[in-house]
């Protein structure tokens, strides 16, 4: 197994889904990076559960990825900007288009879903 070091949001959502499914997971090769993670499993090391949106970070490793279907991970993402200080233009853009994507699930890649 490769998996991310403690110091990720990633490890800690896999973390507590292994706890909530009485699962300890064996030996694993820890890493930060999504490149290293890629190339870690590239190299034949081990298999890495990760969230959809980061598959496309990892193309240049030329994996094959399969949707886990049961359990699935929920998390909650949020915008942020500072506060007083005008949007600028391509920031409003990326909010419109995060907007609009968080109503029409047809754009999300596979295995992302609407929260419950």
């Amino acid at each position: 197994m490769v998996r991310f070091g403690h110091a990720s949001s990633i490890r800690s959502l896999t973390d507590a889904t292994f706890a909530r499914l009485g699962v300890a997971p064996g030996q694993a090769v820890e890493a930060q990076n999504i490149a290293v993670i890629a190339g870690l499993v590239a190299a034949g090391i081990g298999v890495a559960a990760i969230p959809s949106l980061v598959l496309p970070l990892m193309t240049f490793a030329q994996l094959e990825a399969a949707e886990l279907v049961e359990p699935t991970v929920d998390r909650t993402l949020g915008l942020v900007s500072v506060p007083d200080r005008p949007v600028s233009p391509a920031a409003e853009q990326f909010i419109g288009t995060v907007t609009t994507l968080g109503h029409d699930v047809s754009g999300w890649p596979k295995g992302v879903h609407t929260p419950r």
